[in-house]
Order: structure tokens, then C-alpha cells, then sequence
């Protein structure tokens, strides 16, 4: 059985951050949470820290806090939090997420081909002060079955929608919270760290560069998490930029031969 390491990449993210550790706490598979914080306010880091150190307390998985110096924003913080990894196999998830409730037993059983990430084929939304009541008319399911996506994949379904369920293409590129081979995804990413556009959208951009890799995507069943929805989340703090790179990634996938 695989050790894995969670990768939680934070950003005044102290309030939430433990539901998103919680239910890894006990867990056999999981030997270490790596948290990446991007914020450079010392009350904040000082909550953190605090938090994390009650929980450490509970548990023997080891808990790392890694402090950015200047503000490295969501793509760099993302691959800081898995590079600093010691495991071969990461399990990255947003600090405001909660995994889902199998994730245990998907983690001791799951299988990861080469050059293939793991993306979540569903997703259980709610909202920011209510975890204990998800809204169900909210869940959102991308897939019932196992998919495997390529940019061609993409490109035809950018064209006609056929085989994502309730959504489209865009939720899929869009939705992180993956697990992967940590040394595949660092010789992806880490070439992509010196480009200075486009990257607002970080889940995008790493779908887009992952496909064009020549690798794949996989939509695994039963594999969910729970999104917070929140009013302050990137994809609104970072405003048009966010809207204008996920437009700039599609219109590439699009021209892709």
C-alpha cells in the first residue's frame, strides 16, 4: 500500500482549515499534511500555526507548515505545497474543501497509471457556514463512469458536448483537487513556473499543460470532495484575469492539432 501525503496550499484559509484535516486524522494511508501559506500577515500565520498544533496533538501523521516569503499566488503555492511532499503519491486539495467521506478506502486502493492525473468525478457543494447541511440540489456529477481524457478529448468536447453529465468540459479543467505522481506532476509544472500570464486560473492552466504533455486525465468514480462555496474565492478575488485565462487555455485547446 502507497504512503501518501496530502498537499493543502493555504491563503487566510485559518478558519477552515481544520474540516479540510479533520478526516484525514487516524488515517493508515496518509503520513504526512504539507501546508504551503501564502499570506504574509503574522496574525494569520499565528492562527494557523495554532490550529495545526492541536491537531498535531491528535495525530501521529507529521504536519508541516511552509511560510511563503512574498505572495507566490495559487499555481506556484500549489506546486511549492507538492514539491515540499515526501511521498511519491500527493493528494492535493483545496484548504476550503473537505474530502469525501471514502476517501480512506479510495486512497489504499486506488491505482495511478503513468502519466495519468486523478481528477474528482463529482462534487458536493455547500456553503461557507454550513458543512453539516450540504445542499444536494447543488451536487454536481461530471461523470457516473471512469473517463479518460486527452486534448483531443477535450477539443471534440468543446465542440459538441456528449459525455460530461450535468456541466461541461470547463468544470472538468477546472476542478483540482487531484491526486498524482508527485515526480510527474513537478516535470510538468515546474518548466510552466517562469510564465507571467494566463495563470489565475491555476486549475486550467494545469489541465492545459498536462494534456498538451501527451498526458492524461482521469475522471474516477466515486472520487468526490466537498467545495465551499464561497463569495472570496480565487476565481472572484482574482476577478477578470481569472475569466480572461480560462478563455486564453479553451481557445488553446481549441487551436490544438
Amino acid at each position: 500500500m502507497n504512503k501518501f501525503s496530502i498537499a493543502i496550499p493555504t491563503y487566510y484559509s485559518s478558519k477552515f482549515i481544520k474540516n479540510t484535516i479533520n478526516p484525514f486524522i487516524g488515517s493508515g494511508v496518509v503520513s504526512e499534511i504539507v501546508i504551503s501559506e501564502d499570506s504574509n500577515d503574522e496574525l494569520e500565520f499565528n492562527k494557523l500555526t495554532d490550529i495545526l498544533k492541536s491537531i498535531q496533538q491528535r495525530t501521529s501523521i507529521n504536519i508541516r507548515v511552509i511560510r511563503n516569503k512574498d505572495r507566490l499566488g495559487a499555481f506556484h503555492n500549489k506546486f511549492k505545497s507538492i514539491k515540499n511532499c515526501n511521498n511519491s503519491y500527493v493528494y492535493q486539495i483545496d484548504s476550503d474543501n473537505i474530502p469525501g467521506k471514502n476517501i480512506e478506502d479510495l486512497l489504499k486502493n486506488i491505482e495511478i497509471p503513468n502519466k495519468t492525473i486523478i481528477y474528482p468525478s463529482s462534487i458536493k457543494q455547500f456553503r461557507k457556514l454550513f458543512f453539516n447541511q450540504p445542499y444536494p440540489k447543488e451536487d454536481v456529477i461530471l461523470s457516473k463512469n471512469e473517463v479518460l481524457i486527452n486534448k483531443n478529448f477535450v477539443k471534440e468536447e468543446l465542440k459538441n458536448k456528449k459525455r460530461i453529465q450535468d456541466k461541461d468540459i470547463s468544470w472538468v479543467l477546472n476542478i483540482g483537487n487531484f491526486i498524482v505522481k508527485k515526480s510527474e506532476y513537478v516535470d510538468i509544472v515546474k518548466p510552466k513556473l517562469k510564465e507571467k500570464e494566463f495563470l489565475s486560473a491555476d486549475a486550467v492552466a494545469l489541465s492545459y499543460f498536462w494534456l498538451e504533455s501527451g498526458y492524461k486525465i482521469k475522471l474516477l468514480e466515486n472520487f468526490y470532495h466537498y467545495h465551499r462555496k464561497r463569495d472570496d474565492s480565487v476565481s472572484f478575488t482574482e476577478g477578470e484575469n481569472s475569466q480572461i485565462s480560462i478563455n486564453h487555455f479553451i481557445e488553446k485547446f481549441k487551436e490544438s492539432s
